[in-house]
Formats: C-alpha cells, structure tokens, sequence
C-alpha cells in the first residue's frame, strides 16, 4: 500500500511535472510567436514613419493673383469710397444719429487703400498714400459742415485745401508709376470732387433726382480710375501677375479711354476773368471751347491745340453781365457743358 502510494505520488509527480515542462514549452513558443507578430508588425511602422518624418514636404508654390483680380480688388476698395463717402454725406446734411460711426467706416477705407499698395510700393509710399486719403476725408468733412450751416468763408477755405490735397494725391500717384501721368492723375482727382460736391449739393437742396444722377456719374469716374491705377501696377510689375490683362475697361491706354470733360470754372460768379478746367483724350483731332449766352447765341468760340488736362482763361471783356454755358465741343460734338455767372 505504502509502495503503491509513492508509487502513485512518484508517478503523479511525474504526471504534473510533465504537464509542467509542456505549459512552459508550450506559453514559450506562444511568447516567441508574439514577439516575432510584434516585430513584423512593428518595424515597418516605425520604418514608415522614420520615412515620413525625414522626408521633408514638397514646397508650396505660392500662385500669383491674375490682373482681373487685382482690377477686381482696386475696384472694391475704390467703391466702398464713394461708398462711404455717400453715406457721410447722408448722415452730415440729413442730420443723422450715425455720422461718428460713418466717417471711422470711411477713414478705415482709406488706410485699406494704403495697405493695397504695399506689397508694390513699400510700407511708407502706403502709409503715405494713406495719410493723403486721410486728410481727403476730413477736409471733405469740413466741406459738408460749412455747407450744411451756409458758412461760406469756411466752405471756401475748405474747398482750396481739398483741391491743393487732391493735387498732391495725384503728385504722389505719379511719381511712383510712369503709367499715372501726372496731368491725367490730377484731372481725375478733381474730377472726383467736382461730381462728389455736386452730390453734396444736390442733397442738400432737396434735389433727389440730381442726387442719384450725381452719385452715378461718381460711381463710374471712380470705376475708370481704379481700371487705371490697376492696370498701371500690372504695367510696371508684370511678372507679379499671371496671365495678362483682363478683358474690359482695363485694357488699352487708359488716357484713349477718358471722355472729353469740363470742370467747373473758378472762380464762378467772375467779375471779369475766369478759369475753366478741362481734360481732352489723345485721339479727339478737333476741339473748341464754346461760349453762349441764355438764349443760346455764340459769344466766344476758342479752338483748344492741346490734349491731356488743360485751362482756359476766359475774360469777360465786351460781355453783359448775367449767366452763360460754356460748352466743349470733341470733334463736333458736344462732349460737355456747364455754366458760369457774370457779375
């Protein structure tokens, strides 16, 4: 019996030890194969991204903008302008309750304008321009002020300071691009305040209608003069564009594309000398300055030689007093006609 147990317990030891020796064979390999799944698996991961990692990224290629993007984004800036512009006038002469909140609107456009000609010009030339437009706005501010309350003394000394910021304007334009020459630059910028104080003025005398009309005539003298300065950027930095110039108002010399235009005269009523502004495009052949009386009849008839922005001294010697028309005539046609008091 006692042989029989040890026997048993020698066998049995056998027995566990046996199973013991395979569960420890068999969990080894079981390890092994693990090891060897991991490795498989996870060498190529870390070989993959090692890969990545020292690859470095192809570089990005920076696009360049086409010239109608650049013709689409000065026409944007110049728009919210008059924008602007109009809204201020609104608000100053109607008496409104958001002039303050117009004119920071407006001052913001003319520092986005500086900013747009930055990557061309540098930051002072922008800063610069912007300072110009600055002071472009709050004078015009002073203008429609003095107009709302019939301060003439102030209207006329604000009126001299604009016209004299306007020429620098376009001073400033035209010696950074030779394709802004300087008499077309600052004919378009008088321009700009001829019909912006004809707004004005509409609206301040109830005159709706010529209110619309005027804002009209600004909105598309200031749509040229975008296409202008948009095509002369793309003219002296053509190989910051892709493509070439788009189809529309902004191809072909800008000066070509000018209507024949008159400025009001000055001063006006006259006594007895008075200067009239005008601007005539390369291509006209013939041109007459003529002057009639109200009821039409011819009291002086002076042919202009020139082209590009020009004046006219006109002297009221052997004339009646009382209102004329002066009328310019391109090529047989009358191209424009304003009016002028003698007194």
């Amino acid at each position: 019996m006692l042989t029989g147990r040890c026997r048993g317990g020698k066998m049995a030891l056998l027995i566990v030890a046996g199973e013991s020796t395979h569960t420890y064979k068999r969990n080894y390999f079981t390890q092994q194969l693990f090891a060897m799944q991991i490795r498989s698996t996870l060498v190529p991961m870390l070989l993959a991204v090692l890969i990545t990692t020292s690859t470095p990224a192809p570089a990005q290629t920076h696009k360049k903008p086409t010239a109608g993007e650049l013709q689409a984004d000065m026409r944007q800036l110049w728009e919210d302008h008059i924008t602007w512009t109009r809204n201020v006038i609104l608000n100053i002469l109607d008496g409104l309750p958001g002039t303050n909140a117009a004119v920071g609107r407006l001052l913001q456009n003319q520092a986005d304008i500086g900013e747009a000609i930055k990557p061309f010009y540098g930051a002072a030339a922008g800063n610069q321009l912007a300072a110009l437009l600055h002071d472009h706005i709050t004078i015009a501010a002073s203008l429609l002020t003095a107009l709302k309350t019939g301060n003439t003394t102030a209207f006329t000394e604000a009126n001299t300071q604009w016209v004299a910021n306007a020429d620098d304007i376009a001073s400033f334009l035209s010696g950074a691009n030779p394709a802004w020459p300087l008499t077309e630059m600052k004919s378009m910028m008088r321009e700009h305040l001829e019909l912006t104080a004809k707004e004005a003025l509409a609206r301040k005398n109830a005159d709706y209608p010529g209110d619309v009309a005027a804002y009209e005539a600004v909105h598309e003298a200031i749509l040229e003069m975008a296409d202008m300065l948009a095509a002369g950027i793309v003219a002296q930095f053509p190989s910051r564009f892709a493509g070439g110039c788009p189809a529309g108002p902004m191809q072909g010399n800008h000066t070509t594309m000018r209507k024949p235009t008159l400025q009001q005269n000055a001063p006006n009523p006259a006594a007895d000398k008075t200067i009239i502004a005008y601007y005539l495009p390369e291509g006209v052949k013939e041109a007459h300055m003529v002057i009639s009386d109200e009821r039409g009849q011819s009291s002086r008839r002076v042919l202009l030689p020139a082209r590009g922005a020009g004046k006219l001294t006109f002297s009221a010697s052997g004339l009646q007093r009382g209102l004329y028309t002066y009328s310019l005539i391109a090529d047989g046609q009358v191209a424009d006609t304003k009016k002028l008091l003698l007194h």
